[in-house]
């Protein structure tokens, strides 16, 4: 009876012990979690499936370690250009990984890395090769989150977001990014020669131009309060993949007021969206477009027909199909999303 319970027992502890490994395996090959610089990828019912995006470079050792074990668990790694430049060294005069002896640019070969590529370019050739896609996570925006809100008054003319870096100061990586120094020049030819308002997100502390107010970091919900608040948005910044900020914007129906020369997100600007400017010599056709016809131009409405869930996931999901069939079956979905 003693050894009919003992073999039962250890009968038990091998079931146990196989199905924690099954476990431990599944979790290796399909990670629950997300860290950056990865971006999982699910179909339409949150069923993650066997994609991740690379969205910057390696910073950490155990960051290219998980590279190798989705390499070793049958991903496809596709880069997806999320952080200013990338694959290329970044220009961002604060950021430590503008020294190309930095290992995360120096020691890896991201075309050799990436499978293909979801970009921001308008000149895909000078930064990426194939295959690729014009895609990005701005595409993914929360539409149902990021909505009008009627009931809320308009209190201010624009909205600039340009929070300050974690040491506090106004002249930082952030700033370079959101192009603090053009905005200024900007944002007081807007105040001063027509008489607009404005809220700068994030500038809290720092020198501002008259009739603007300013916030330190806000969260979403304070953030999405602030869109409401305000008629359009204003981004003079160049050296960004595509900021959410600006599709946010869109879905909340402000129209887009944006740098001509920013790496992503130029692909949004459109006769009913917004305009273009480059600098502040020549604000003065882009801002006026935008204050002229503000009560007819429909950037939400222009994002919905382009982009969103569904139409960025159908294009991603061709784009898979079309490429990584072999890897990949992904023919049963209406479409993958981020």
């Amino acid at each position: 009876m003693i050894a009919l319970a003992l073999a039962l027992a250890l009968a038990l502890a091998a079931v146990i012990a196989a199905l924690l490994m099954q476990t431990r395996e599944s979790f290796y090959a399909i990670p629950t979690g997300e860290e950056r610089p990865f971006v999982n990828i699910y179909d339409e019912n949150r069923n993650q499936l066997k994609i991740v995006l690379l969205s910057h470079p390696f910073t950490r050792d155990s960051s290219y370690k998980q590279y190798e074990q989705y390499r070793k668990d049958g991903f496809v790694v596709l880069g997806i250009t999320s952080y200013n430049e990338f694959p290329k060294i970044t220009s961002n005069k604060h950021d430590v990984l503008n020294n190309p002896s930095e290992k995360a640019w120096a020691n890896y070969d991201y075309m050799e890395i990436a499978d293909g590529w979801l970009h921001c370019f308008r000149n895909p050739d000078d930064y990426i090769t194939s295959p690729k896609l014009l895609l990005s996570e701005s595409d993914f925006c929360n539409t149902d989150t990021f909505k009008p809100n009627p009931v809320i008054k308009k209190k201010y003319d624009f909205i600039y977001i340009c929070p300050k870096d974690a040491d506090d100061k106004c002249d930082g990586w952030v700033a370079t990014n959101k192009n603090w120094d053009l905005a200024q020049k900007c944002i007081e030819i807007m105040c001063r020669d027509y008489g607009l308002k404005g809220i700068l997100v994030g500038r809290k502390g720092c020198k501002v131009p008259d009739k603007c107010e300013t916030t330190g970091f806000l969260s979403q919900l304070k953030l999405l309060e602030a869109y409401h608040e305000s008629k359009f948005i204003f981004l003079p910044n160049i050296t960004d993949a595509s900021p959410r900020i600006l599709t946010e914007a869109m879905n909340c129906d402000l129209p887009i007021l944006v740098n001509t020369n920013i790496v992503g997100g130029w692909k949004y600007v459109h006769k009913n969206s917004g305009a273009f400017f480059t600098n502040e010599s020549d604000l003065k056709p882009g801002l006026e477009y935008i204050l002229n016809r503000y009560q007819h131009l429909t950037p939400r409405k222009h994002f919905l027909a382009h982009y969103g869930k569904e139409n960025a996931g159908r294009k991603l999901k061709q784009f898979i199909q079309k490429h990584y069939s072999n890897k990949i079956d992904v023919s049963d979905y209406k479409y993958i999303t981020l």
